[in-house]
């Protein structure tokens, strides 16, 4: 009997050796399975004094686990065996009748066990279990039903999907006789329930490649629900991608996110009111080209800028030729193709006084209205926002009339010919936040050339 049992041992650990190697199944996380499983008794019981010390034959054991796999780590189970065996020497039972070695000595173990793996799906699990139950003999030799705790160790090896290898041992510590008994045990497991089919994610993004409506989506890239990079702006263009982030919808855009600009003024279509303007123009915020005189010709186009406000003027810009009271024909006004200089005078804070780097400039502007007497100018006086508004209004007045005077004083230039307006800080043209913006806006300039 010893070399059979050498040899079922043997067997059992060939097969626990060898089938790793070969499987690489997973089972599923959570189902009710059932587990048939024989296997070795050995009892280390005086048997409450009955002189039967331990049992003789082939003590085998035939059981049967009914249990429920809650999740990877953690199962539960009821489990009955049948212990069949024979006394290993006389014996009296509980009559007083003496009975010879090898009588007949059945048995049974029932109990309800935990089972804890680290994870019980993969093909290869070890597992640990304990649990209460009880070990009930034949009452003729006065062994009754024992209480007895348990616990032990085992290997779960997937054969497939559903079915797996189960071998294990067992110790039982009975209450009633202070022993300890034990069962070495393999058998089969078969769990009602499949695995879940993995859900491949060939890029990563946490969206299976069944549900990705954007696969290849690049590492890192935040996605929706499809797997589709977001569009906050839905544009069309991602937003890693997009170079202009909350674009109004409906808004046609180029690759880059931005809307659209067939002219390449920079300013958008959408808000272009003036499309189709010939390349490098100056345009306003309305993407139309500059009018300075404000006569309906734009500068590229205008041949008499400058033209007062309201003057009927020509396809050129020029004003037209009225025809007098007797029907002649008026001589329209001279055209001077020349460009008068840029007039700017920057002042100190809180001050109108010209400074002396300032006077070629003016000279310059000067020289213009010598050579064309026709010519009236509008002198513009600024400030910055440093101080009230009414008294800014005064000081750009005050400015102003320094550059009058200097043309009026020094270069005979008639006063009729220049007209003063003082914007104070209503007209900035850089940022009075900052000293260079407050210095920039503290100015005076030329302005509407009448001819």
């Amino acid at each position: 009997m010893k070399k059979q049992l050498r040899k079922g041992l043997i067997t059992s650990l060939i097969i626990v050796l060898i089938l790793p190697m070969a499987l690489n199944a997973e089972q599923p996380e959570k189902g009710f399975y059932i587990a048939p499983e024989i296997g070795y008794f050995h009892a280390d019981s005086d048997f409450d004094g009955r002189n039967l010390k331990n049992m003789g034959g082939t003590p085998l054991f035939y059981g049967l686990s009914l249990g429920y796999q809650l999740n990877k780590n953690l199962a539960f189970e009821i489990a009955y065996d049948f212990i069949k065996a024979e006394v290993d020497n006389s014996a009296i039972d509980k009559d007083g009748k003496l009975h010879s070695s090898g009588a007949c000595m059945d048995g049974q173990n029932y109990r309800f066990n935990g089972l804890f793996s680290l994870d019980f799906t993969r093909s290869i699990a070890p597992y640990l279990t304990a649990g209460i139950g009880g070990l009930d003999f034949d009452p003729q030799y006065g062994v009754d039903k024992k209480l007895a705790v348990n616990g032990g160790l085992g290997l779960k090896i997937a054969l497939t999907e559903q079915l797996s290898l189960r071998c294990g041992v067992q110790s039982y510590y009975t209450y009633n006789d202070k022993d300890t008994d034990y069962t070495i045990g393999i058998g089969l497991a078969y769990i009602f329930a499949k695995p879940e089919k993995k859900k491949v994610d060939s890029d990563g993004d946490g969206v299976s490649d069944v549900d990705d409506k954007c696969p290849n989506t690049p590492t890192g890239i935040i996605v929706d629900m499809n797997g589709c990079p977001l569009d906050d702006d839905r544009d069309g263009v991602p937003n890693y991608l997009d170079k202009c982030p909350n674009t109004p919808a409906g808004v046609a855009v180029d690759k880059n996110g931005c809307p659209s600009d067939d002219d390449k003024d920079e300013v958008p279509n959408y808000l272009d009111k003036c499309p189709n303007t010939p390349a490098g123009i100056p345009v306003d915020k309305y993407g139309c080209p500059l009018d300075d005189d404000n006569d309906g010709v734009p500068n590229y186009l205008d041949k008499c800028p400058g033209t007062p406000l309201n003057t009927k003027v020509d396809i050129n810009g020029c004003p037209e030729i009225e025809e007098s009271k007797t029907g002649a024909a008026e001589q329209s006004p001279v055209v001077i193709e020349e460009k008068p200089p840029a007039l700017l005078v920057l002042f100190d804070l809180n001050k109108s006084g010209i400074k002396k780097e300032y006077m070629a400039n003016i000279e310059a502007f000067a020289k213009y209205l010598q050579k064309y007497p026709e010519v009236k100018a509008t002198i513009e006086g600024h400030a910055d926002s440093t101080g009230a508004d009414a008294y800014n209004k005064k000081l750009s007045k005050k400015r102003a009339d320094a550059v009058v005077k200097i043309f009026v004083n020094k270069f005979g230039i008639e006063s009729s010919r220049l007209t003063v307006i003082a914007y104070g800080e209503s007209n900035p043209i850089a940022d009075n936040k900052t000293k260079e913006g407050r210095k920039t806006n503290r100015r005076a300039v030329s302005a509407n050339i009448v001819h």
